[in-house]
């Protein structure tokens, strides 16, 4: 930050902490603490990147309200808005409990728990995962709170979106497939709190948004001819049952063992399909 004349005014860094090493983390305590804090709650998933802003230095006031804070959210937002897969966002700063409810205002609310101390100064963590509340809906929240009469009180609630684990996310994959004529099930599946569902909706998402996302999925599977046989597999087990997987083999009439082995490819290319979805976003 520079003054209209040249002169240096502040400072602040933007940090990637997806690209610290272990040696990175285990010499920096705020690092270290954002790191920590991001893993033990929802960690970031392969792809995603997790930042931080540090070192908030004022000229003339370290950290106390002057241009260099007032740059802080104009910088940030714009690095939320151009950052792919963002996951975590920190900001650290010094005698953290007097901005305590500035940023609960502004969805940025304090990480309980990762507090690190520098020296003799206590510094505090605050956090927002932007898997949960992406950019567009937290730019929409935060700007109604702005224009509220009283921004402190709680706004329409909406639900936060589930960020699940690789794993977590397949095998609830698998159970849509399985309960996929069944929408009291699907009603209950992880997969309707999730980013590739809740996308399809601007509410609150239903059965017929799942449904739709699972019927695109399968669909990806005709825009390879090659792929027709797991096609063929996935549209006996799931779509048009045969009641059993030995009937579903006969239909088709192909080994068991080959029935089997298509399915368990089909199976996996939809789930890699919603994966790539639910942590990228759908393709424009």
């Amino acid at each position: 930050m520079r003054r209209p004349d040249g002169a240096p005014r502040g400072f602040f860094g933007l940090i990637d902490l997806s690209l610290a090493s272990a040696e990175d983390l285990a010499s920096d305590p705020g690092a270290a603490a954002a790191w920590k804090f991001a893993c033990g709650h929802s960690p970031p998933r392969a792809g995603e990147t997790v930042t931080q802003t540090r070192f908030v230095v004022d000229l003339d006031t370290y950290q106390d309200p002057s241009p260099t804070m007032n740059a802080i959210p104009v910088i940030t937002m714009q690095r939320y808005l151009c950052t792919p897969s963002l996951s975590w966002d920190f900001l650290a700063l010094a005698e953290p409990d007097r901005w305590n409810e500035y940023f609960a205002v502004a969805d940025l609310p304090r990480a309980e728990g990762a507090d690190f101390e520098v020296g003799v100064r206590k510094y505090g963590l605050f956090a927002h995962d932007f898997r949960r509340v992406p950019v567009d809906a937290w730019l929409e929240r935060v700007t109604e709170r702005a224009l509220s009469e009283s921004p402190s009180s709680p706004l329409r609630p909406k639900p936060d979106l589930l960020v699940l684990s690789q794993p977590e996310f397949e095998q609830a994959v698998r159970r849509a497939l399985h309960d996929w004529h069944r929408p009291d099930l699907l009603r209950r599946n992880p997969l309707m709190r999730t980013r590739v569902v809740c996308d399809r909706s601007d509410g609150e998402p239903g059965v017929a948004e799942l449904d739709s996302v699972l019927r695109d999925a399968v669909d990806s599977l005709a825009d390879n001819p090659r792929d027709d046989k797991l096609l063929r597999a996935i549209d006996r087990t799931y779509l048009r049952r045969a009641g059993t997987q030995e009937a579903a083999a006969r239909m088709l009439g192909v080994p068991f063992s080959t029935y089997r082995r298509h399915l368990t490819q089909g199976v996996a290319r939809i789930v890699s399909w919603l994966w790539d979805r639910d942590v990228y976003g759908h393709p424009q």
